[in-house]
């Protein structure tokens, strides 16, 4: 029992100092200092309370999403982000018929 003692304190010494070791910091993925190309092919679809707005990505390697930034009235903005892997984006919450004015980033 004695024995048992001895090698779970030294087992847990081993693990204690090899968990103390300095961790390497990653950097970005793409060093390129370079803003992304912008989408294209831009197609808007009405909803019923929104739109469904479809784009081409660039084919850049630092794309990470698609943005569009909006306000659903006056003073109330409104952000949907789509992942590179998508090629849409879907905008709701107006209650208007108007034209509404969309930046997709």
């Amino acid at each position: 029992m004695h024995i048992y003692k001895n090698l779970l304190f030294i087992l847990a010494g081993i693990l204690l100092f090899s968990a103390c070791q300095d961790a390497k910091l990653v950097g970005p993925i793409e060093q390129s200092k370079t803003a992304p190309g912008v989408v294209s092919n831009v197609q808007v679809v009405s909803t019923p309370g929104g739109a469904r707005i479809s784009y081409q990505v660039p084919k850049d390697a630092d794309l990470f999403y698609v943005e569009a930034d909006y306000e659903i009235r006056p003073g109330q903005k409104e952000e949907v982000k789509s992942s590179y892997y998508n090629n849409y984006l879907v905008i709701q919450g107006f209650g208007d018929t108007s034209e509404h004015q969309v930046k997709i980033y």
